[in-house]
């Protein structure tokens, strides 16, 4: 619930949404990968990039939404009594689209 309420909320006002023409990124799986290739001043080869990466924008938010998903896991895993192969596909797909 704090993970919903912390990326969606507050709402945009209806009348800003309506005339938005341009695709939604996040309906795209995976669009932060590209993002993160393009934008990102990391370089694996370089570790002196590590650090500047990490205050980029492009790094933290996936980094934050794994960390988001984190309880939903064990969640899944532990009072839900899932197997792990479904809490990995739940949170796979979770994370595909955020």
């Amino acid at each position: 619930m704090a993970a919903f309420f912390l990326t969606l909320l507050p709402l945009p006002e209806t009348q800003d949404v309506i005339h938005i023409k341009a695709p939604v990124p996040q309906l795209v799986p995976f669009t932060f990968v590209q993002e993160f290739l393009s934008q990102t001043v990391l370089e694996f080869s370089k570790p002196a990039t590590y650090l500047p990466a990490l205050a980029q924008n492009v790094v933290i938010q996936p980094l934050f939404n794994v960390f988001l998903l984190f309880p939903l896991g064990v969640y899944l895993r532990y009072y839900f009594r899932t197997s792990f192969i479904k809490t990995l596909i739940i949170a796979f797909f979770n994370l595909a689209f955020l």
